[in-house]
């Protein structure tokens, strides 16, 4: 069953929970069989095309690329990059391993056309000291394809990685239309994110106690902003049970 005070899409069996399910992007896209060895792609590409119609038909526009896909295979390639962790590089050589799967990956979803429906998390929530190896994770991402959205959740919108993040994803409530505006001209998207923060008085759907206003006023104020799509981290905060 679902729990009221859970993460999203981590428990649940009843239809209804399912069918809200297909909304996640997040957790629908880890579902495309992505291989771990780079050379089994053009074997796997007819399932991976399947899978992709079968979201597509149930209502999902954007979706996570599953990243952890090599690590099967080789643990030292796990894409690091949780809110709060330490930065992380890789070496050259995982670096290189990773280029041949993301080449291997872009060249799939490019040759199926579908390869700007996909983002990959670069980092989540991060700070200033995040900004080299985000840079390092962009560049192997790119290996791949152009197309494929570098997305940061939260940590602003830093003009340091101008030219790498192609898929902006600031806080509502740090929103800037000067920054949309320039993105969307450099052709790149620009989400909003909501998480434990805002807090009132900005909009949020991730607290049960908050006003049920705030969750049909959020893609009218998205709208109105010109915001592409939306992350959001939960919709079922029990914050008063916590206090």
């Amino acid at each position: 069953r679902p729990t009221l005070d859970g993460w999203f899409g981590e428990t649940g069996d009843c239809t209804d929970w399912l069918r809200s399910r297909r909304m996640s992007s997040a957790i629908v896209g880890r579902s495309v069989p992505f291989p771990a060895d780079p050379d089994e792609f053009p074997a796997a590409k007819e399932a991976i095309r399947e899978r992709i119609a079968e979201l597509t038909e149930d209502g999902a526009l954007s979706l996570e690329l599953h990243y952890e896909a090599p690590c099967e295979q080789d643990e030292s390639l796990r894409w690091h990059g949780d809110a709060g962790t330490e930065p992380y590089e890789y070496t050259p050589e995982q670096q290189q391993k990773l280029q041949r799967w993301f080449r291997a990956c872009g060249k799939t979803l490019e040759e199926l056309g579908v390869a700007d429906r996909f983002f990959i998390w670069i980092w989540d929530e991060p700070s200033a000291v995040h900004h080299q190896a985000m840079k390092q994770k962009c560049a192997i991402v790119r290996q791949g394809s152009e197309q494929i959205g570098r997305l940061q959740p939260g940590g602003g919108l830093p003009k340091a990685m101008v030219g790498q993040i192609n898929m902006w994803c600031p806080l509502s409530a740090g929103h800037s239309g000067d920054f949309e505006r320039a993105a969307h001209a450099r052709g790149e998207r620009y989400w909003w994110y909501t998480c434990v923060e805002p807090q009132a008085p900005f909009a949020n759907i991730a607290f049960l106690g908050s006003n049920v206003l705030e969750a049909r006023l959020l893609p009218w104020m998205m709208f109105q902003n010109n915001v592409d799509g939306y992350l959001f981290w939960t919709f079922s905060r029990l914050t008063f049970l916590n206090d």
